[in-house]
């Protein structure tokens, strides 16, 4: 089933990222239908001419996708995250738990295409720390997918990162994932998973979407108050987790860890690229900034042009981000040797300056 959908979760405090992220977005290598931009409460009209503007101007809809607005209509007080676990909240007042905003966001944000389920077939979700780091990305990703069974329900990434997991929720896939929600119980799986959530959610307010079917499948075994949750729904949820979901870590890299969200971390692309030679996706704000920062350098629209061979390059080099704009003439001549053959000295003066003045 091929994915002919993109939904971008957002809330207000994300527009700029957003308007980063339709600027730098390569080519899908699809002409797709829709690009699904779901925001927790509602859109201003200015917003939404805002958004359409910048969007004009994106791989994307040079490819024909078109643009369209979705309301998840949350109020003030279930549109919110709390990260502090030990900070509770009150269930009667809040049931979708500490991380009210995202879990409901999901749920309403899947179901507001519920009517164009049979056209889409499966819709990948991507929020805007999630981003693809080559041309032709989604046409990959489905050509990846054309041989998976009939009857798959999600496909998405385990967390590569650095941060430590508890065995009873590594196998979770990450909520930037693909739903084949024109699979003919998807609907189904979508009520019983939800179900089991709120239900997970009075044992565990810390839970989150996108962890809980895996965690209740195992620690049932091990914890009374989830062996109390056993139902026939929550059964058929399990089930379909463990058998009708694909695992998509070489391509999806879940990079958005505690780990690699701290200040202090900092990511040597080079090992990025050597560790996960098949990415195609990248969740993870660490990542992100870097692909902006190299992509900011990318104004000119001919593929040839010498900036877009250094944006290249440098996705193949040995520099931790900090560093990119300190390289010597001999660090461009040994990224321009490795991936493109040698360069004229003239062109590497090209690049140079043009990354330069591109990048102040």
């Amino acid at each position: 089933m091929k994915i002919n959908a993109i939904v971008i979760p957002l809330i207000r405090g994300e527009l700029c990222h957003l308007k980063t992220w339709m600027r730098y977005c390569p080519a899908s290598g699809e002409n797709g239908r829709t690009v699904y931009l779901s925001i927790d409460m509602a859109w201003a009209e200015s917003e939404k001419s805002d958004i359409s503007d910048t969007y004009s101007r994106c791989a994307l809809h040079e490819e024909g996708w078109k643009l369209e607005f979705i309301e998840c209509r949350m109020t003030a007080e279930e549109s919110f995250y709390q990260k502090d676990p030990s900070v509770s909240v009150d269930l009667e007042k809040h049931p979708y738990g500490q991380k009210s905003g995202p879990n409901l966001q999901f749920f309403r944000t899947i179901r507001a295409l519920e009517h164009v389920r049979a056209e889409i077939g499966a819709v990948l979700q991507m929020e805007v720390d999630a981003f693809p780091v080559g041309q032709n990305w989604l046409s990959k990703l489905n050509s990846s997918l054309a041989k998976a069974p009939e009857d798959l329900l999600v496909a998405g990434p385990r967390y590569s990162g650095k941060s430590y997991l508890q065995e009873q929720i590594k196998e979770h896939l990450n909520g930037n994932s693909v739903y084949f929600i024109g699979c003919s119980d998807f609907c189904k799986f979508l009520d019983c998973w939800e179900e089991l959530l709120l239900k997970a959610l009075k044992v565990a307010p810390f839970m989150a979407y996108d962890v809980v079917i895996p965690w209740y499948f195992n620690y049932k075994p091990i914890h009374k108050g989830v062996l109390a949750l056993t139902s026939e729904n929550a059964e058929f949820a399990s089930e379909c987790f463990k058998t009708r979901t694909l695992d998509l870590t070489e391509m999806l890299i879940n990079y958005g860890g505690y780990t690699e969200n701290t200040s202090e971390f900092r990511l040597e692309i080079s090992a990025f690229i050597r560790d996960f030679p098949q990415a195609l996706i990248v969740h993870g704000k660490c990542f992100n900034d870097s692909i902006y920062a190299l992509r900011a350098a990318k104004k000119h629209p001919a593929r040839t042009h010498p900036v877009n061979i250094l944006t290249d390059l440098m996705l193949a080099g040995d520099y931790e981000n900090s560093v990119l704009l300190g390289m010597n003439d001999y660090a461009v001549m040994r990224l321009a040797t490795r991936r493109v053959g040698q360069l004229t000295p003239q062109q590497i003066c090209l690049i140079k300056r043009e990354w330069t003045n591109e990048c102040k």
